[in-house]
């Protein structure tokens, strides 16, 4: 809390001065002389749920010696810095465990995501990736730093990380808090929900989308905060006001003195300008024994009175609109990184002018609409919006007198303003954009399935939602911990948000990552990554308000010792004085020192769990070595059925087009791969992959048209084998790889899909977490002290080759076991990796990440994606269908004949 002096002498202008004059001087006593004029209503705050914020008005500052609300960058820019070395160093903390030749193939590190492949193929040219903003950013990155695309794009997060916790900290810093700012940017960039998905090789729009969500308000939000009303202050009972100080509102506003033309206001002949007051600081209570005036004031209030036309060269001063603007075009390109951003720029365009309406000054609210507009209309038109604005701004900065041009008038007008605002309201309730965003959130809530046609008998296809594990409901402790593994204090930053929505206006901005991080328990654990901003960076500033409360008692009863035996004439003034700037001087460092301690405390249970989150990357070296065949083996034309996961990687590594990737997964393209890797027939697959050929590739006219039953008959005639084979132009490949057997269980489930019942049985498997024992001789699998179970064939899968064993049980499981895995164990070991992601959600398991274990009965044995891994490579009778052309035990790659 802070004594803060305007630095004019316009009219108007009062502040609280704390003063003390010398018993020497006859008649008078100590005491502090405060002038206070009345303040508009609405416009008082406390200390205890704010600080000073970093921006204030035009011509208000600290008094000299002021302490921490001093405008000095020595300390924010000491804490930016920290803030972003601390937030991406400790990402670095995994690199070790990438120190594994299984990790990397032709001298670049495997990628740990699959939409990371997407742009990396982008980078290059390839596929829809190429030309968007996260393609072009990894490969000017690259192309600066010298190295591939994958190779920056491995890199990259960290960096982006730490970007994330600046623009935290920008907003603790525009807010007041610099210091809860630090801390709460470290907390977010190392919060489970966002760390998780933003690891060494993580290269995905996850970084941008909650870095841009963060600083899409942040300049209208700094902006307007001074000139806005906390809902307390509002809804004040009035005997409140009384005993706190606060001063009853003029019953009238002379409105007119803000119209076109301030100087029109006559009161009694003469001109009037009314006067706005801003207050920062807490409650004031009288300390009469404090005896200097040395810059800082820890129980008292300052006031600052404006007129009108200070107020609006404040707030509609030249670099102030100019940030706006630039705000506005930035939060624009925001739409061409990721489909949300429509969405959040409109809301972004309409709560300035709402926020003004009800919580702005009376007769001040025309000034800071006009400011707002100038955000709003890059925000939502873009270029022409922000050419526009510019033009407008320029002619608001044009000081009003009788010589003023017409244009310049025009742009004062009320007329014109409620025109311009009218555009924006009609902008914001585009219906298009509007039903994007139903079917949006319809996409992650919907679980029912994907309706194919609009016949009376539609087809409908399996839904893939169900099997993406970041699309899972969750519960709500499961919320908690996903933004701080200390459950009771995501509780106490609920209540932290709630409260500065309450009493900062500013926080609206960030309601929507508030909302869609509650929306996660219905819309997938994903949303989860919008929380922790909000709550972390709600958690630290009220902690910091309290901190520093209790800061300043301690300095303050330190002072009141000193300044009591200086008043009884126990020591001289002299002397406290002295210690009084002492003690101002060690504010800063204190807090400095108080806010990494604090730092430190929260940080350390989100440190610990870093190792749990190391998964390593996404594809197998085996499997990327098959892919990087076909790029150098097959027609440029050719087309590769892989499994959707792995879409991408192939668009990298083969650089061939796929049936089915991380954006193609729904309908026809998800169901079509999983019938071949389902189906036991080897002639079926080849004919739903030469049919799909005959229909230009292209999924969706494989169904075109069709009813339910239509698509099962088709189905039924394709697998009829007195139908001649289907012959179709062009060449497929289809790959098949242990990486896919560990999702085996939703693709049989998607595969096995009947259009008639709407459902697929699918087929039983169990990835094996636990130590094993198993007898080769006898067929037996032990695990402990358990009774043993007795196989019907075990598989092992080596470097060197195959090693299969079959016995003749019916009914009995099939295991297949890798042992090149086994020999190579993650580290943390299986239990953690089975414990970090063995999710049960509604009835259906989620497989660990890595499976070197399989049990699997006889159905699923006998699909395709089983068989060609381990049938000869002239097996009778899959020879008339596929070509073996790649085969390194843990991959192998069919031509389709």
């Amino acid at each position: 809390c802070h004594i803060v002096e305007h630095g004019t002498s316009a009219t108007g202008v009062s502040l609280f001065e704390p003063h003390y004059q010398s018993e020497a001087a006859e008649g008078d006593t100590n005491e502090f002389y405060t002038t206070r004029q009345q303040s508009m209503f609405g416009w008082n705050r406390r200390s205890l749920f704010s600080a000073t914020p970093f921006c204030l008005p035009c011509g208000v500052r600290p008094a000299r010696g002021g302490g921490p609300a001093r405008l000095s960058l020595t300390g924010p820019v000491l804490c930016l810095a920290l803030t972003f070395v601390l937030a991406a160093g400790l990402r670095f903390l995994e690199t070790p465990f990438w120190d594994n030749p299984a990790y990397s193939l032709g001298g670049e590190f495997l990628l740990a995501t699959h939409d990371a492949y997407h742009w990396i193929a982008g980078a290059e040219g390839f596929e829809f990736g190429a030309g968007h903003p996260m393609s072009e950013l990894v490969r000017l990155t690259a192309d600066v730093l010298g190295v591939s695309p994958a190779q920056a794009g491995f890199w990259m997060p960290p960096f982006l990380s730490g970007l994330l916790a600046v623009a935290v900290f920008l907003w603790g810093w525009g807010l007041g808090q610099p210091y809860a700012g630090m801390c709460a940017g470290i907390l977010v960039s190392l919060a489970p929900a966002f760390c998780a998905r933003t690891l060494l090789g993580f290269y995905d729009t996850d970084l941008v989308v909650l870095l841009f969500a963060v600083l899409l308000g942040l300049a209208p939000a700094i902006w307007l905060t001074p000139w806005l009303a906390a809902l307390p202050d509002i809804f004040m009972p009035r005997f409140v006001r009384t005993m706190i100080g606060q001063p009853e509102p003029p019953e009238q506003e002379n409105e007119a003195a803000l119209a076109d033309d301030p100087a029109a206001a006559q009161t009694d002949g003469q001109p009037h300008c009314p006067t706005f007051s801003l207050s920062i600081g807490v409650l004031e209570r009288e300390r009469p024994w404090l005896p200097l005036t040395f810059g800082e004031r820890a129980d008292g209030v300052g006031v600052f009175s404006f007129s009108a036309g200070e107020m609006e060269r404040s707030a509609l001063s030249a670099p102030w609109l100019a940030l706006l603007v630039l705000s506005g075009l930035f939060g624009w390109q925001t739409q061409f990184w990721h489909s949300m951003f429509p969405y959040l720029i409109r809301y972004c365009a309409l709560l300035p002018g709402v926020l003004i309406l009800l919580l702005g000054p009376i007769g001040g609210r025309t000034v800071l609409l006009r400011g707002a507009l100038c955000h709003a209309l890059p925000l939502l038109a873009g270029p022409p919006g922000a050419l526009a604005a510019a033009v407008y701004a320029a002619l608001l900065c044009r000081r009003q007198d009788s010589t003023s041009s017409p244009l310049a008038l025009l742009a004062r007008s009320r007329i014109l303003l409620a025109l311009l605002w009218g555009l924006v309201v009609v902008i914001f309730l585009d219906e298009t954009i509007l039903e994007l965003m139903l079917r949006s959130f319809a996409a992650y809530a919907d679980r029912s399935g994907h309706v194919g046609s609009s016949a009376p008998d539609p087809v409908i296809f399996p839904s893939v939602e169900r099997s993406i594990i970041e699309v899972q409901t969750i519960s709500l402790s499961e919320l908690c911990i996903y933004i701080h593994p200390v459950a009771i204090l995501t509780a106490m930053a609920f209540i932290a948000v709630l409260l500065r929505m309450i009493t900062t206006p500013a926080f609206l901005w960030l309601l929507p990552l508030f909302a869609l991080s509650l929306l996660s328990l219905r819309m997938g654990a994903r949303m989860t990554m919008f929380g922790p901003p909000v709550f972390l960076l709600a958690l630290c500033m009220v902690a910091g308000n309290l901190m520093n409360a209790l800061f300043n008692s301690l300095r303050l009863t330190l002072l009141d010792r000193f300044a009591r035996r200086a008043h009884s004439g126990v020591c001289p003034y002299d002397g406290v004085e002295k210690i009084a700037k002492r003690l101002l001087r060690m504010g800063p460092p204190l807090r400095f020192i108080m806010c990494t301690a604090c730092t430190a405390v929260l940080a350390w249970p989100l440190i610990t769990p870093l190792p749990d989150y190391m998964q390593g990357p996404i594809i197998s070296r085996e499997q990327a070595e098959g892919l990087a065949f076909l790029k150098e083996h097959s027609p440029e034309d050719a087309l590769v059925w892989n499994w959707w996961d792995w879409g991408y990687a192939t668009h990298h590594f083969a650089r061939r087009h796929t049936i089915a990737d991380g954006a193609r997964h729904g309908g026809p393209s998800l169901y079509l791969p999983a019938a071949v890797y389902t189906t036991a027939d080897p002639r079926f697959a080849r004919q739903i992959i030469k049919y799909t050929a005959s229909k230009n590739n292209a999924p969706g006219k494989v169904f075109d048209g069709l009813s339910a039953s239509g698509a099962q008959n088709l189905m039924r005639e394709l697998g009829d084998r007195r139908r001649p084979l289907i012959e179709a132009a062009g060449r497929q490949y289809l790959v098949v790889s242990l990486d896919l057997l560990r999702l085996g269980l939703w693709v049989t489930r998607f595969g096995s899909w009947n259009f008639l019942t709407k459902e697929g049985p699918g087929a039983l498997l169990n990835p094996l977490a636990p130590a094993l024992q198993f007898n080769p001789d006898t067929g037996e699998i032990t695990s402990g002290n358990a009774s043993p179970v007795l196989a019907a064939g075990i598989t092992f899968f080596e470097s060197g080759g195959l090693e299969q064993y079959r016995y003749d049980r019916p009914g009995a499981y099939y295991f297949l076991f890798n042992i090149q895995k086994d020999a190579q164990p993650v580290p943390g070991g299986e239990d953690m990796i089975r414990d970090f992601w063995f999710w049960q959600r509604d009835g259906n398991p989620f497989p660990p990440a890595v499976s070197d274990k399989l049990a699997m009965n006889q159905v699923f044995f006998n699909t395709i994606m089983v068989q060609l891994l381990i049938c000869p490579e002239n097996d009778p009778a899959i020879a008339p269908y596929f070509k073996l052309v790649f085969d390194n035990t843990y991959t192998r790659i069919y031509e389709v004949l």
